[in-house]
């Protein structure tokens, strides 16, 4: 359900989403957010939507890493739980005492890191049309492991 890949290329509204434009930037993408997967030459390249269940967001191209069988074999893997408990900073505060908040698996779009590697930031939908972005007192690694991935 949840990918761990390098993002290569991400281009959304005339601007790019990546900060290493060399090496790309790690990630863990919502499969059932992308679109018409395509296979290139460094993995795979896609149109990914923030909210798919919201019909006015579209599709941004985005070129990762992983092929279109890593992929599908991610979208295969039982998540350990549906719902994520994250410790959540309070108006994105890293010196401020987290909060816990629950979120839905499945309302995950996508998680990277801060620049500072300790913390990461995550983005999910709430209530179908809104999209919330929250940075949380977590690793990237760590929380790909609470994933179970």
């Amino acid at each position: 359900m949840i990918l761990s890949t390098t993002v290569l290329d991400w281009r959304v509204d005339g601007n790019t989403r990546i900060a290493d434009k060399t090496n790309g930037d790690p990630y863990l993408l919502n499969f059932k957010n992308m679109f018409e997967v395509h296979e290139h030459s460094l993995g795979s390249w896609m149109y990914y939507f923030d909210n798919r269940f919201d019909r006015r967001d579209g599709g941004h191209y985005l070129k990762c890493n992983s092929t279109p069988a890593q992929i599908i074999t991610a979208s295969d893997v039982v998540p350990t739980s549906l719902t994520l408990t994250l410790p959540v900073f309070p108006k994105d505060v890293y010196t401020a005492t987290p909060v816990d908040e629950v979120i839905n698996l499945e309302q995950l779009s996508r998680a990277w890191a801060h620049t500072n590697s300790l913390y990461t930031y995550v983005v999910f939908t709430q209530d179908g049309w809104d999209k919330r972005r929250v940075l949380c007192n977590i690793t990237l690694a760590n929380l790909g492991v609470l994933i179970g991935i």
